[in-house]
């Protein structure tokens, strides 16, 4: 029985659902094969501006054909049954790898990476507004740069090891520095020369 309504009709032949197939990332425009009503087309996919994906096959999408025109096609995948789940009012960002990023209610942003989380810009910079920053790595944290430098105490719990010249109040106080006022006896040294 065919609904006697003109505007949900009207409204039927524009917008449906549709499943993605194998998409293209290199020209002008992202385009997506879908399948819709045991048909299959390309289709121009369409995300939030300043947001992009390509989403793998056999994804719920809403197809919209532009005025009713059946070549001229966009469609927008919608989440499916793996996704980080939220509360009311919070946004996230995920991948099927698992990795995401949480806008929280409280504010809070909660970055997780399945594997690797690079940060890549032209000048490094991470700053935060709360008391401390906690790093925990499996092995070991590395720092890659030409100078570090830190404006207050540094106070270390374990074993220090340097592998290179040790400079305290502009002198050298590695393994290769020498002191003055050296006797034989019980007398301290000089400060390092």
């Amino acid at each position: 029985m065919t609904d006697s309504n003109p505007i949900k009709r009207a409204i039927a032949k524009v917008i449906r659902w549709a499943v993605t197939e194998a998409g293209d990332d290199s020209g002008e425009y992202q385009t997506q094969q879908v399948s819709y009503l045991r048909r299959s087309g390309r289709s121009a996919s369409a995300y939030p501006y300043g947001y992009t994906a390509l989403a793998p096959a056999d994804v719920l999408s809403v197809l919209m054909s532009i005025s009713g025109k059946s070549d001229a096609r966009a469609h927008m995948p919608i989440s499916g049954p793996i996704r980080k789940k939220v509360k009311e009012g919070e946004n996230a960002m995920w991948h099927e790898s698992g990795s995401y990023i949480h806008f929280k209610n409280d504010g809070d942003i909660e970055i997780h990476a399945a594997k690797n989380l690079v940060f890549d810009t032209v000048g490094a910079s991470i700053t935060t507004a709360g008391s401390y920053i906690s790093s925990t790595a499996e092995s070991a944290t590395l720092t890659e740069s030409p100078f570090n430098y830190w404006t207050g105490p540094l106070q270390a719990t374990g074993n220090v090891t340097f592998g290179a010249t040790v400079t305290s109040g502009g002198k050298d106080i590695s393994n290769t520095h020498t002191h003055s006022g050296v006797q034989t006896g019980g007398g301290n040294t000089g400060v390092p020369n």
